[in-house]
């Protein structure tokens, strides 16, 4: 089987909470990950501890549009997302 390129978005329903990216574990050869182009907030990608509030700042901060670097060789179920205003989110694409 060949590897493909395939795409995903993932909206957080509940600001201030982390969510995992995916539902169930998903290793990928390369994933590339961006703010949604009409998101409010930040939206923070990271491991379980994310958070977006000032005070915390956990994981990486990406304003509507920005691309987190890619990431190689990862399981999509360990990443996580928060975001400063709930309905906003990320899209991804990935390889594997």
């Amino acid at each position: 089987m060949g590897l493909g390129l395939s795409s995903d978005r993932k909206v957080v329903t509940a600001e201030g909470t982390a969510e995992r990216l995916e539902s169930a574990t998903h290793i990928v050869q390369m994933v590339i990950i961006q703010a949604e182009t009409d998101n409010t907030g930040l939206v923070a990608v990271g491991g379980s501890n994310v958070d977006v509030t000032a005070t915390s700042q956990e994981g990486v901060q990406l304003y509507a549009g920005e691309i987190l670097p890619p990431l190689y060789q990862i399981d999509l179920y360990t990443l996580y997302l928060d975001s400063a205003v709930s309905g906003d989110g990320v899209t991804y694409s990935f390889v594997g």
